[in-house]
């Protein structure tokens, strides 16, 4: 007798969904690597939370594709440190715990980072983590502080 809770079988997207899965994940490494190349002076900045830039780091992190300069996998720690640096966000205490809180939210509007990559493709965002980096504009003079009289 076949188990009705049993999805895994009636789902035939499980295949292409996983996937699509490790294609976002290996993207990710590459913005990621492309992104490590420059500097914080640059004025790269993330425009999406923190949970979410760590979420994609550990996604990154785990293709095995990001390494140090002697040809050694980067672990995630420093992966975080370098991207939270480059885009301007705070670096939390604890990573590790930042990505088990995100993949244990139940009953929010906004799914998982994945989720939503996923959703932006199909909308035809090519590349979900550029739509979330921005450059600050250079020439703009910012606005000074009124002197104190």
């Amino acid at each position: 007798m076949e188990n009705i809770n049993d999805t895994s079988r009636r789902d035939g997207n499980r295949p292409e969904k996983g996937n699509q899965e490790r294609m976002i994940s290996c993207m990710l490494a590459d913005d990621l690597e492309e992104l490590f190349r420059h500097t914080p002076e640059e004025g790269y900045g993330w425009m999406d939370s923190q949970a979410a830039l760590v979420e994609a780091c550990h996604m990154a992190w785990t293709t095995g594709r990001l390494h140090d300069a002697m040809g050694r996998n980067t672990g995630f720690h420093h992966i975080v440190r370098m991207a939270c640096e480059r885009l301007h966000v705070r670096m939390p205490a604890n990573p590790s715990a930042v990505v088990y809180k995100a993949r244990q939210r139940k009953g929010v509007r906004v799914g998982q980072l994945l989720g939503r990559y996923l959703i932006l493709q199909g909308q035809g965002i090519r590349d979900p983590f550029r739509f979330c980096v921005r450059r600050r504009r250079h020439g703009k003079r910012q606005q000074e502080p009124p002197k104190a009289q």
